[in-house]
């Protein structure tokens, strides 16, 4: 090595570079060491965090442990979904609710099986369904069988097992491909071909015009059970904020302003309050690593512009290669004409891109469900013009750039 380089994990570095940068990173250190958290529980605000009272959701959590409690007869329980806007609750409530149905189920000496699959992590009907025989102690590989013979070896497990299997999919909108996915078809129609076991299926779903994807066969097996989870108002949202400041910080580190602020940020964003648990908790992490005595909304004003360029690149990645293209062709006539197209330019630019790569467009009744979904996430915005004696149309605003969109395109490659 010669005299002016240092190795460290990066590579080779110029000796002054790299001492400068360890004296950085121990300049972090001993700040940690010597300061005061503003935090006490940390974990509280995070997304995967399962609390013990559950607030402003009472009649949904009856709801749904109504739909369970016959199986701790011997009954078989009817399918149902959860739906409703992300952030209102839906996970939280079904993860409370099967937590307490499995506690009674044991004490009760029950054979019920709670299969809970979030298919977003997942990433494919494939996966989902290796995640299901696996919880169903089926060892089945994680890539390499044919779907019908997945489908057999679950069918099999859960025969084989007896008693009550209750399944429930969490997202199932990012595995679900309409005209084209078995998935809920299949697993609704199980219990047809089943003498020991029965399997009850519960989907949650982000999209409030899931049902309007599906068709006739499978609406009619499944929604036998809906609940339906309206969005938080500001006043419930900053009970849910100020109930988990409380958990989360230490004592008056969080003033009510700040409080106020997040929920009516929130409140305007669909009633969203994992968004405004998520503000408040990288609020808190800038006002922690500035030194600040209490979390402001300045710091909630800071964590919004860094929320967001997170949001926006993680909800890009995450969308399913059709609904990118139709993001693709808003924000490309946008940028271009620099007015709104309508939704029949866009579905036109749309099939353009799709015959550019190879693909099949969807038809005209999933391109709208498309657009909706677009705009549930803020990724779009669509709305009516009337059209006078020509009739109405859809006006559709790209709330991104083309480059974000085709940056997030470069993935399916």
């Amino acid at each position: 090595m010669s005299g002016d380089l240092i190795e460290c994990e990066s590579g080779l570095l110029p000796i002054g570079s790299a001492v400068l940068c360890l004296d950085l990173v121990e300049a972090v250190f001993q700040q940690a060491l010597a300061t005061r958290s503003l935090f006490k529980r940390r974990e509280v605000l995070l997304p995967d965090y399962e609390p013990d009272c559950i607030l402003h959701r009472d009649e949904e959590l009856r709801a749904f442990a109504q739909i369970l409690a016959p199986a701790l007869r011997g009954d078989r329980i009817l399918n149902a979904m959860l739906f409703g806007l992300p952030g209102t609750g839906k996970t939280v409530v079904a993860r409370y609710v099967l937590r307490r149905f499995a506690s009674v189920a044991r004490a009760q000496d029950r054979s019920v099986r709670v299969l809970y699959v979030n298919c977003r992590v997942e990433g494919s009907e494939y996966k989902v369904l290796v995640a299901m025989c696996r919880g169903l102690g089926v060892d089945v590989p994680s890539t390499g069988l044919a779907k019908a013979e997945l489908y057999a070896r679950l069918f099999r497990a859960v025969d084989a097992r007896g008693g009550a299997v209750i399944a429930v999919l969490d997202e199932v909108d990012a595995v679900y491909r309409p005209g084209e996915s078995q998935l809920l078809y299949l697993l609704t129609r199980m219990n047809e071909s089943t003498r020991r076991g029965k399997l009850s299926l519960t989907i949650i779903s982000n999209s409030v015009t899931f049902k309007e994807l599906m068709d006739a066969r499978e609406r009619s097996a499944l929604f036998e059970e809906e609940i339906l989870f309206h969005p938080y108002t500001f006043e419930q949202l900053y009970d849910i904020l100020k109930h988990r400041a409380e958990l989360a910080f230490r004592e008056s580190v969080v003033p009510e302003e700040t409080l106020r602020y997040c929920a009516a940020i929130a409140a305007k964003e669909h009633g969203d309050a994992r968004r405004a648990l998520h503000l408040l908790r990288v609020a808190g992490e800038l006002a922690d690593r500035a030194g600040a005595p209490q979390v402001t909304p300045q710091h909630v004003d800071a964590a919004i512009a860094a929320v967001d360029r997170q949001v926006v690149r993680s909800a890009l990645a995450s969308l399913p290669i059709h609904a990118k293209l139709v993001l693709l062709a808003v924000a490309r006539l946008c940028y271009q004409r620099g007015s709104d197209p309508t939704s029949g330019e866009v579905f036109a630019y749309y099939a353009r891109l799709c015959r550019e790569r190879g693909l099949r467009p969807r038809n005209e009744r999933t391109f709208r469900s498309i657009v909706a979904n677009l705009d549930l996430y803020g990724l779009v915005t669509a709305r009516l013009e009337s059209r006078g004696r020509y009739g109405r149309t859809r006006r559709i605003h790209a709330l991104v750039t083309p480059e974000e969109v085709e940056a997030a395109l470069c993935s399916e490659r």
